[in-house]
């Protein structure tokens, strides 16, 4: 017996949210080998070692090269070795997965022209060459016979001879012999290889560069400095979030800090910053891209023109109102972007692929920023369209509050109106805390499987409904706050409780938002129940007294709050609210 998951076949064995969870794959190592004499485009330039990887798709009689056909197989986050004229030099990690290329004129590989490739960031160069040949002698010689005569694929052969391939695999075996025999603290390599990872502090960045959770405290400081009043973890939750999906909203009323959050979050972490005022006449995304006029066969600039010809990395885009015109109309490319990614931000749009082909020239072709991070806000009024169950289950809610006078009052600055965004212009930028996804700890993994086995049986069959895509997600998210958990509780479990609470708050629930049917609200009750460890009463005029009757929670409080709020608009106006 098996059950069917789209194009997965489920072991009967596993619980569905288990077998989602093993995509929460750790990232893989691999060797390069390659020249540099000789070879000036690998000492300088973007296709220099440690910039990129790239070789032919075939040989000149067509054949596939099993060397060659690795690099397909590489994802965003792995680790490159790099092995250049005979010894390991540094280390980098992959920015972008393969893409066509074509071959560089003026090398040897220049008649095979279709190529792929691999870009890379993050080069480390080690303090001095390395020989590999130490592997193949005491003490060391018995464990690389042992790796080499189990693993496939290896930079050298089983006479513990170098092998002559490009691109190779590097396994947790090999890691760990690799750190041992060269003393080295490489906490990207230790992680893979399974060993404890000793932070190490970047000297050239400071501190930032090795501690996410020091990153995230000095940014609410600078924050809470130019004005902006906001707790560590919400900001947290956020910045976990962005890196989870690329696509969040910001909702509340006029003037509770929405699209000046937006623009603190670029200007604390040096991203370019566009804000797009939606106009309610959008129908399609080429009025986000621009389009080819069929008249004069040229671009016409859409609203995000000036994003589009920066080639910048990072950025943030702000949509300010965004639900003014129907999002699922000029949002459309955007929103199946997210779904055809894989461990990229994006995946393709349409609309812009077509005007790269309008425009040959690379410096004048429009380009998404690959690490482009979008935010909308939105107020609720009877002039805005609603959102689309599709939408909702794409995007994070962040719910705004007003600010309330004790904050004003018990800030640095209470005579201050606005915000003093020039305290912001004089300090470095953060690095961005999270830098890709790491794997989710056996402790975390359990007690996470624990919950979803008690929650998913409640919201089966409702608006709720627990997705494979959403479980995953819900993992990564636990996986990153795991790493930072001191802002969120005073101990792990607790930390893992809250981030929960905050992702049901921001994942689950929006999603109930119009909820009528008796089956979506006893859905709700259900989940209350089992948040709290009671029973809820069938009689549906009992549920919201039944809440109330619970009191203040210190587990999931935030959830239970918003329940009881959805419930209660459910008794008194036919149908739930979520948008206060």
């Amino acid at each position: 017996m098996s059950q069917v998951l789209g194009s997965y076949k489920i072991p009967f064995h596993l619980h569905w949210s288990e077998f989602c969870l093993r995509s929460l794959a750790m990232p893989q190592a691999w060797v390069e080998t390659t020249e540099q004499r000789n070879q000036l485009h690998r000492i300088e330039g973007k296709y220099a070692v440690g910039k990129a990887l790239w070789a032919p798709k075939y040989d000149e009689n067509g054949r596939k090269n099993a060397s060659w056909t690795l690099l397909p197989q590489i994802a965003v986050g792995d680790i490159i070795l790099h092995l250049v004229d005979g010894k390991f030099t540094g280390i980098s990690i992959v920015d972008q997965t393969a893409r066509d290329f074509r071959c560089l004129e003026g090398t040897r590989w220049s008649k095979y022209k279709d190529c792929y490739l691999v870009t890379l960031k993050n080069y480390q160069a080690f303090a001095q060459p390395l020989d590999p040949r130490i592997l193949f002698q005491p003490p060391y010689r018995e464990r690389a016979q042992q790796i080499v005569e189990s693993e496939s694929r290896l930079f050298y052969t089983k006479a513990l001879t170098m092998q002559e391939a490009y691109l190779t695999r590097l396994p947790p075996p090999l890691i760990r012999l690799i750190l041992d025999a060269y003393h080295l603290n490489l906490p990207v390599l230790a992680q893979i290889g399974g060993q404890e990872v000793t932070r190490a502090v970047d000297p050239n960045r400071g501190e930032y560069e090795a501690d996410p959770t020091s990153i995230i405290r000095e940014a609410a400081g600078r924050m809470q400095a130019a004005g902006y009043v906001m707790e560590v973890r919400d900001l947290a939750s956020i910045l976990i979030a962005l890196t989870v999906r690329p696509f969040a909203i910001f909702s509340g009323r006029s003037g509770t800090g929405k699209t000046a959050l937006t623009r603190l979050l670029a200007e604390v972490f040096g991203f370019y910053y566009l804000n797009v005022a939606v106009n309610p006449a959008w129908t399609d995304p080429t009025d986000l891209v621009g389009y080819i006029s069929p008249t004069t066969h040229q671009p016409v600039q859409g609203a995000l023109h000036d994003l589009l010809i920066r080639h910048v990395d990072d950025a943030i885009l702000c949509l300010d109102e965004f639900n003014t015109a129907k999002v699922e109309h000029y949002f459309s490319d955007f929103m199946s972007a997210m779904e055809t990614r894989q461990r990229e931000f994006w995946g393709p749009l349409p609309a812009l692929d077509q005007l790269a082909r309008a425009q040959p020239s690379q410096e004048d072709r429009l380009q998404l920023p690959r690490r482009l991070r979008v935010i909308g806000t939105m107020n609720f009024d009877d002039s805005v369209q609603s959102l689309t169950p599709r939408l909702l289950d794409r995007a994070t809610v962040f719910e705004f509050q007003p600010v309330t006078p004790e904050q004003i009052l018990l800030s640095d600055h209470p005579e201050r109106y606005g915000l003093a965004w020039d305290s912001l212009k004089d300090q470095p930028s953060l690095r961005w805390p999270f830098d890709g996804i790491p794997p989710l700890p056996d402790t975390v993994r359990a007690w996470f499987l624990d919950q979803l086995r008690q929650l998913e049986p409640g919201l089966r069959a409702s608006r709720g409904e627990l997705s494979p895509r959403l479980v995953v997600e819900f993992g990564s998210a636990l996986a990153l706050g795991n790493g930072v958990h001191d802002l969120f509780g005073a101990t792990p479990e607790a930390a893992w409780m809250a981030l929960l609470d905050q992702l049901l708050l921001t994942r689950v629930l929006p999603k109930f938002q119009g909820a009528s049917r008796q089956g979506d609200l006893r859905a709700l009750v259900r989940l209350a129940g089992v948040l709290t460890g009671s029973t809820p009463p069938e009689e549906p005029e009992r549920w919201v007294a039944f809440l109330h009757d619970q009191g203040p929670s210190s587990h999931y409080p935030r959830t239970l709050a918003k329940i009881a709020t959805l419930l209660t608009s459910a008794e008194e106006d036919g149908y739930a609210v979520y948008w206060q």
